[in-house]
């Protein structure tokens, strides 16, 4: 008798707190961008990605790819050399 294939894998523990860490720190950095973002536009009326560098301390391809990442999720628009805007979930 054939013996089927287990779909089910198991990780070691310290691979599973890994992963929710880093989930953790995803969330938590999503969260900052958005907070910043909300942030720029009632105090300048908008955020661009150089403001959001500036702000956070870091070069703007790190801050493109992030807000690209945001866009994914659908909590920010945005269009190339344009502002950035929050969505309803944002």
């Amino acid at each position: 008798m054939a013996q089927g294939f287990n779909h089910q894998q198991t990780y070691p523990r310290s691979v599973v707190l890994t992963l929710n860490r880093s989930a953790r720190v995803h969330c938590k950095a999503a969260e900052d961008y958005i907070e910043l973002i909300g942030d720029l536009i009632s105090m300048i009326g908008e955020a661009r990605l150089t403001d959001l560098a500036e702000h956070l301390g870091i070069i703007q391809g790190t801050t493109a790819k992030v807000v690209k990442r945001l866009q994914g999720e659908g909590l920010v628009e945005s269009l190339p050399y344009r502002s950035i805007l929050l969505t309803a979930h944002g």
